[in-house]
């Protein structure tokens, strides 16, 4: 049977997979590659990891520390940690 939160929970972790997707492949550009992205997007991709990360606490919240969220919020937290992004409490 499929949890209630699960089109809710796959659609965070795409979002977090796209944005995690981009500042990977932002940061491993050649170093002699040109810098076209605007600080901006880097922001807004910043922030999609985020808003994904409330997305599952909230889930969280609601449904309790089920496996499969708890797994998809430790996923989110190695995430930032690899792009040195600090976790907004």
């Amino acid at each position: 049977m499929t949890p209630e939160y699960a089109v809710e929970l796959a659609d965070a972790q795409r979002q977090e997979r796209e944005a995690q997707d981009a500042l990977n492949a932002w940061l491993d550009r050649p170093i002699d590659a040109p810098n076209d992205t605007p600080p901006a997007t880097l922001e807004g991709y910043a922030r999609t990891l985020g808003r994904s990360r409330r997305c599952i606490e909230a889930l969280i919240e609601r449904y309790g520390e089920q496996s499969d969220l708890t797994a998809a919020l430790d996923r989110n937290t190695i995430a930032h940690e690899h792009l040195g992004l600090k976790i907004k409490e």
